[in-house]
């Protein structure tokens, strides 16, 4: 199947492209993928997906977001989230830690402390999400120790595998990107990667980055990248950015002094996570 299509310009700069769609039979599921082509140089374009606003007959129906950390759906993705919900699509949230160092940095952790901020938390994710549109039945908790997520690598893939092992299969599935800084975020994106290799699954892939190694450099070699390999989408969320800054507000633990040993907030500037589109590095199984 073969179609001509007029692209989003928040979602592929590259214009009028043809769009191929194959298929591939999972879990007693059809799932379409398509391959977009530039009409005028005939370059394929490395983004196979499945877009609604490219073809309604395969919409995506089920969506699952993996968080390290209670907060990072939120602050990678929230606005695709609220966008996806809109469109009709089920999305569950999976957040592998416990989020009980989320002050560690900061030289704030003593036990009483850690406890407490576990629980406050979790209750700061299920706020921010149902701001999102997710019912609270739709967010998971793996309560795997902050910080120490390598240390279960093995016993939180097997979880994963379990969540993800549904039938229909999720069509797209958002987890950490493999370059980020944080070594939780880095646990989440093999545990997540390996799940869906063992699993098989045609799932697109949508890595999110929170914060890079080299948090100046690394985004500009990765655009720089992205000029021949094209694995990087803008998903435009200019319509759902309100929400997305409504659900950030309720990350206080995170966004706010709330210790007499604390000098800043852990975020430090909410506002490059509220920007009008949200980056995703593509890729299929």
């Amino acid at each position: 199947m073969i179609a001509q299509i007029a692209s989003e310009n928040d979602e592929s700069p590259h214009g009028l492209v043809r769009a191929r769609v194959s298929e591939k039979e999972t879990h007693g599921s059809i799932f379409k993928a398509i391959r977009l082509t530039n009409i005028k140089r005939e370059e394929p374009i490395d983004y196979v997906a499945t877009k609604p606003e490219l073809c309604h007959c395969c919409a995506p129906k089920e969506i699952v977001v993996i968080a390290p950390h209670p907060d990072d759906e939120t602050l990678g993705c929230g606005g695709t989230i609220a966008k996806k919900l809109s469109q009709g699509c089920k999305v569950r949230i999976v957040v592998v830690t416990d989020g009980r160092c989320g002050l560690k940095t900061l030289s704030v952790s003593s036990d009483s402390m850690l406890k407490k901020l576990k629980h406050i938390r979790k209750e700061e994710v299920l706020r921010a999400t149902s701001i999102l549109g997710v019912p609270k039945e739709n967010v998971v908790f793996l309560d795997f120790e902050d910080g120490k997520l390598q240390k279960y690598e093995k016993e939180a893939e097997e979880k994963v595998i379990g969540l993800l092992d549904k039938n229909p299969p999720p069509v797209e599935v958002y987890f950490p990107y493999k370059k980020d800084s944080h070594p939780d975020h880095r646990a989440t994106n093999r545990i997540t990667q390996s799940a869906l290799r063992e699993l098989d699954l045609p799932s697109i892939k949508f890595q999110y980055s929170i914060a890079q190694t080299y948090s100046r450099v690394g985004p500009l070699v990765d655009a720089l990248f992205n000029l021949v390999r094209h694995n990087m989408i803008y998903i435009d969320i200019s319509q759902f950015l309100d929400v997305k800054r409504t659900a950030i507000k309720e990350f206080v633990s995170q966004t706010s002094i709330v210790s007499t040993r604390q000098k800043r907030s852990v975020i430090k500037n909410a506002e490059r996570f509220l920007r009008d589109r949200e980056i995703f590095y593509v890729e299929t199984q």
